[in-house]
């Protein structure tokens, strides 16, 4: 039997920084699963996990093509947007 790694919802937030530079809060990613918008996850009885898979896999989905104006940047992104911290 293949052993999975399960993350709570802080692991997951470290994880994602540590791994991707991506800072998003326990609280983040809690509020993105209420809204469907976030990674994959699962639920081990009550509690909601995360694998890294998934994770890596969410992040990937994010990412936009190479480019090298930010003019074709999607908005959010372009010229300093919130989440380029």
């Amino acid at each position: 039997m293949a052993t999975i790694t399960l993350l709570r919802r802080q692991a997951a937030s470290d994880y994602l920084f540590a791994k991707h530079g991506v800072a998003r809060s326990r609280q983040t990613l809690a509020k993105y699963a209420c809204l469907g918008v976030g990674p994959t996850f699962q639920y081990l009885g009550r509690v909601p996990v995360d694998t890294p898979a998934a994770l890596d896999e969410w992040v990937d989905s994010m990412l936009s093509e190479p480019t090298r104006s930010s003019s074709k940047a999607p908005p959010s992104a372009a010229c300093g947007g919130r989440d380029d911290r």
